[in-house]
Order: structure tokens, then sequence, then C-alpha cells
């Protein structure tokens, strides 16, 4: 309290009815007179302020004197943290965006390798993985919302997938027989059963051997489900990328023949296509030669490539265009005999190689390894046949990469040995 306010007051007090002159400070005019009791209250009241508001207009106060209004922090949000700036934000997806960019350099370099696929698998994931952070971040229902339309998506496309896959199984084994190469659909049916079977158990059972069991299990089949579902994707995209507009070979693979020396449907697509592809880099101004790869196999009466030509020249193609190469038993030695031909030829050769789509982009990898110059295209399949052989074609291509393969199901189960230790 001022002592001028202090003096004011032990006046009044001794003469209730006194006057009291009080000064600029006392917020009225000068020599004004005022009443004991009013000057007690103006006192008091001036000794509640703080000291700066008795010689600062109310007018001139700071911002940070002021007092918010009440519906000024309405709106504001409780325990969430504040939003980051956009460009920070924004830095969740630059795993995604680097390994797009690593993926596009890598196509436009060479589309034949399988590691195209995986980085794009690869960015896909991070750009699924930031989206979701973004949203669980926020604290908005979208987020719970998108959270739990992913499971029950992925639940009911486990599902729909062992269904088709079973259906599918039991339609290859009556019309094509039971031979091991025709069971892989029913057999990938039966293991996602028992894959989901195990992990169920291990939830409800929890002895820590099945905890183990079922960590490692469900790792491996998550790892080969995202190989599958990266192998199918680019072998997609592959298949409608273009080729080059200029070629001097069109090369088309063989396959098995019906009764020892027919060609099945599986065949004449093939060559339908490779006839199609001669068409029209012979419109473009070339002159391209046909070579008819594949050998004879123990069960049949003429090599595969003698029989191609024969269907070929029924069907009005010129003789003289088709080369045979007539040796080979394998994928990749239809390409290293038919490279050995297109060489001989002309050393700095281009060509197409023709095959099933199915079989096209493992047709490209092996390509690349045999140094072909060239890329492949795929002819139309059945519909009932597409799903057995795809998985038999990325069965095919985890064999190529058997040493990476091994070393990762290693360190996966390793992780379940982890797990079991963990728990029990």
């Amino acid at each position: 309290m001022r002592p001028i306010a202090a003096r004011q007051i032990r006046k009044a007090g001794t003469n209730p009815t006194a006057t009291v002159h009080c000064g600029s400070n006392s917020g009225s005019a000068p020599g004004t007179h005022v009443s004991a009791a009013s000057a007690r209250s103006t006192a008091l009241s001036a000794a509640a302020m703080p000291p700066c508001s008795l010689n600062v207009h109310p007018m001139r106060r700071s911002l940070a004197q002021r007092p918010l209004p009440a519906a000024a922090g309405a709106h504001l949000p409780v325990g969430r943290p504040d939003p980051a700036p956009y460009p920070v934000r924004m830095l969740v997806y630059a795993p995604a965006a680097l390994l797009l960019l690593v993926f596009c350099v890598s196509v436009l370099h060479d589309r034949r390798k399988f590691s195209n696929a995986v980085v794009l698998g690869l960015a896909v994931l991070c750009a699924l993985a930031a989206w979701l952070y973004e949203l669980i971040r926020s604290e908005s229902a979208s987020g719970v919302v998108a959270a739990w339309s992913l499971l029950v998506v992925g639940a009911v496309a486990v599902l729909l997938l062992t269904y088709f896959l079973f259906v599918n199984g039991v339609r290859m084994l009556r019309k094509e027989g039971r031979s091991p190469s025709n069971l892989l659909s029913l057999a990938a049916a039966l293991a996602i059963v028992g894959v989901v079977a195990l992990l169920v158990a291990a939830v409800v059972v929890r002895t820590p051997v099945l905890t183990g069991v079922a960590a490692a299990a469900g790792g491996l089949a998550l790892y080969f489900s995202f190989l599958f579902l990266c192998f199918v994707c680019y072998a997609f995209l592959y298949g409608r990328l273009r080729v080059r507009r200029k070629a001097d070979f069109v090369v088309v693979l063989g396959s098995g023949l019906i009764g020892g020396s027919t060609v099945p449907p599986l065949l004449a697509s093939r060559l339908k296509r490779g006839q199609a592809v001669h068409a029209r880099l012979a419109g473009r101004g070339g002159s391209p030669v046909l070579i008819t790869s594949g050998g004879q196999g123990p069960d049949e009466e003429l090599p595969e490539s003698h029989a191609m030509a024969d269907h070929l020249v029924a069907e009005g193609f010129p003789a003289h265009l088709i080369e045979r190469e007539d040796r080979s038993t394998t994928t990749e030695e239809n390409l290293r005999f038919s490279k050995e031909i297109m060489e001989k030829t002309k050393p700095d050769y281009r060509c197409v190689v023709v095959t099933n789509n199915y079989h096209a982009f493992r047709a490209a990898l092996t390509a690349r390894r045999v140094r072909i110059r060239g890329q492949v295209v795929g002819s139309p399949t059945a519909a009932y046949f597409w799903p057995n052989a795809t998985l038999r074609e990325f069965a095919a291509v985890l064999v190529d990469y058997k040493r990476t393969n091994v070393v990762l199901c290693l360190l996966i189960v390793l992780g379940g040995v982890l797990v079991w230790w963990s728990v029990r």
C-alpha cells in the first residue's frame, strides 16, 4: 500500500465525516473533495491492483496483462499434440518416395530384374505405413476406422483367396490330371488354412513352444505372401510395358506336345502371338526371322520346334522366315541355344521373345541372366490354368534366388526361437 493512500485512510479513520483532497492518482480531478468512506474504498481498491495499474491508463496495458476472453480457448485441442507443419508431416512419406525413385531408375536401366518387384512392393508398404501413422497420430476417428477396415479387408481377402485356390485346385485335378505341378493351388489353400489354425491355437493354448512355432510360421507366411504379391503385380506391370519398335528376331519358346506330335492350345497361343509380333515388326520396314525353340522330349515323336514350324506353315506363315532350334529341354536352354543362332547371323541383334503371359516375367529374368538382348511378351492363357501356373513360376523364381531366401527364412525361424525363449 502506498504511503499517501495509507495517510488518507488514517485521517479518514479519525473523522468519519472528514473530506480528503485527492491528487491525479485517485482517479478524480485534482482538488476534488470526497468523503472519507469514498477515500477508504478508493485506497483499498488502489492497493489491491498492481502498481502499474495506478499510473498506466487501462487502454495502455500490455497484451500479456490482459486476460483472454472465455471463448478464446474453447476451440483449442485438449491433450493433443500441436499439428506439425505440412513439410514436416510429409517427411514420413520420404522412404516411400525414395524407394519409388529407385524403382523408376532401375526399371529404366533394366526392367528384367526381380529386385524391381521387391522395391516396388517396399515402396507401397512404406506409403501405406506412413498413411496409417498420420491417421493414428491425428487421433481422429478416421484413423481407427481405417485400421479396422484394413483388418477386416485382410481377413476377408484371406478367406476369399483360400476358397478360390481350393476351387481352382479341384478344377485343375479334373482337367489336367494329378501330376504334382497341378496340385499347387490346392496345396497353397491347405497351407493357408494350416497357418491360420496354428495362430488361433497359439492364442488359445498359449504354450511357449506353440507360441514360438506360430510366430515362425506366421513370419514365413508374411514373407512369402509379400514376395508373391510383388511377383504378381510386377509381372502384370511388365507385361504392359512396351517393347522395342525394331527387332531382328522373334523367338517363340516351346512346350510339350499332345500325343507326341500335336501342338496343344497353350503352344498354339504362343505361335499366334509370335506371328502377330512378326507382322508388326515387318510392317515397320524390318525383315525379322522367327525362331521356333524346343527340343524333343522322351515321350515325343519329333522335336517341339519342328512341330511348331509345321503349325506355322499350315497357318500360312512363310517357311523361309523360320529357323528351328531343336536341342533345348528347359527355358534357359531355349534362350541359350537361340542366342547362339542369333549371334551367328547378326552379332548386334535385337529380339523379342514370346511365351505365355504367366511365364513372361520369369522368362525375362532368365533372358537377363543369359544376356539376351531383348524383352519378353506373353500370350493369353486359359483362366483356370493361370493361378496354378503362376504359383509354379513363383516357386521357380524362389529356387533361382535360393541362397537369399534360405538366409532370410533362417532369420525368421530364429525370430520364432527368440519368441519361444522370451515367453517360456
